[in-house]
C-alpha cells in the first residue's frame, strides 16, 4: 500500500513539474514575443517620425524659395524645386517602407509576420544602397555649387565637411547598431513562436543574422 501511494505521489509531482514546466515555457515565449513586437514599433516609430520631418521640410523649403536670397544666389531656386521633388518622392517611398510594418504582430501567425518582415527587410536594403551612393553624389554637388554658385565663403568647406560627416555617422549607426539590433530580435521572437520540427523555424533560425548591416555603411 506504501509503494502504490508513493507511485501515485510521484505521478502528481511529475504532473505539477510538467505544468510548471509548461507554464514558464508559455511566459518566456511571451515575453520574448513581446520584446520582439517592442522592436518592431520602434522601427514603425522612427519610420513615422522621418515621415514626419519629410512633410515638415516641404514647407520651409516652400518658404525659402520665396525669400529674397534665394533668388540672389545663380541656381539656388531650381536646387530648391528640386529640394521639394525629392521631399515628395521619399514621402511616397517611405509610405511603401512603412506598410509592413503596421501588419506586424507577434499575437498572430508566424507565417504573416515573416512576410511583413522580409518586404521590409529587402525596403531597407534598397533604401541603404541609395543611402550609401547618396553620400558621394552630395559631395559631388557641394563641390559643384561651390565652384558655381558659392565662391567667397571660406567657411563652405567646413560646412560641406559637417554635413557629409555626419550623414555617414547616421548612416553606420542606424543599419549597424539600430536596425541590427531590432531586426535580430524581431526574428528571435518568430523563431520561439514557431513549432520547434516546422519549416519556418528552421528558415528563420538560418537567417537570424540579416545580411544588410554586416556590410559598413
Amino acid at each position: 500500500m506504501e509503494l502504490d501511494e508513493m507511485k501515485t505521489a510521484w505521478k502528481e509531482l511529475d504532473r505539477r513539474l510538467d505544468r510548471q514546466q509548461t507554464l514558464s515555457e508559455a511566459f518566456i515565449r511571451e515575453s520574448i514575443a513581446a520584446r520582439s513586437q517592442r522592436s518592431a514599433n520602434k522601427f514603425l516609430t522612427s519610420e513615422m517620425i522621418g515621415t514626419g520631418l519629410l512633410l515638415l521640410g516641404i514647407p520651409f523649403v516652400v518658404h525659402q524659395y520665396g525669400m529674397p536670397w534665394a533668388g540672389e544666389i545663380p541656381g539656388m531656386k531650381i536646387v530648391l524645386i528640386a529640394a521639394i521633388v525629392l521631399f515628395l518622392l521619399l514621402i511616397v517611398w517611405q509610405l511603401i517602407k512603412i506598410r509592413p510594418l503596421f501588419k506586424i504582430d507577434m499575437s498572430k501567425g508566424v507565417s504573416d509576420n515573416i512576410n511583413y518582415v522580409k518586404k521590409y527587410e529587402l525596403y531597407t536594403l534598397y533604401e541603404k544602397r541609395v543611402a550609401i551612393a547618396f553620400i558621394p553624389l552630395l559631395i559631388i554637388a557641394g563641390i559643384v555649387w561651390r565652384a558655381l554658385a558659392v565662391k567667397n565663403a571660406p567657411w563652405y568647406w567646413a560646412l560641406l565637411a559637417g554635413i557629409v560627416i555626419i550623414c555617414a555617422l547616421y548612416c553606420v549607426w542606424y543599419y549597424k547598431k539600430f536596425y541590427a539590433t531590432n531586426m535580430r530580435t524581431i526574428k528571435h521572437g518568430i523563431s520561439v513562436k514557431a513549432p520547434e520540427s516546422s519549416p519556418t523555424r528552421r528558415h528563420v533560425q538560418a537567417e537570424d543574422r540579416p545580411d544588410l548591416p554586416t556590410s559598413d555603411c
